[in-house]
């Protein structure tokens, strides 16, 4: 399997629909996928963030799992305090 599922897909969708249309459907179908359910997963999960974290959360300051690299904590010292209030 080819490294370039990204640029396959979308020249997928190109040969698909035409040109205009493929990569207008293309563009929608990112910026849904990075707004509608990455974003969200970042915020609530982490799920873009480094490993050296460990599972993170925008709303609860302290780490989800225990982060393999403390001092890498998303939130560190007092900043917990700060996303409480």
């Amino acid at each position: 399997k080819s490294d370039n599922g990204s640029l396959e897909a979308r020249e997928s969708l190109m040969k698909t629909f035409g040109p205009k249309t493929g990569i207008r459907v293309w563009g929608a179908t990112q910026m849904f996928l990075h707004l509608v359910v990455g974003w969200p997963a970042y915020l609530l999960i982490g799920a873009t963030g480094g490993p050296d974290r460990g599972m993170t959360n925008h709303f609860y300051p302290n780490p989800l799992t225990p982060p393999p690299v403390p001092k890498k904590e998303l939130f560190p010292g007092n900043w917990k305090e700060k996303v409480l209030s």
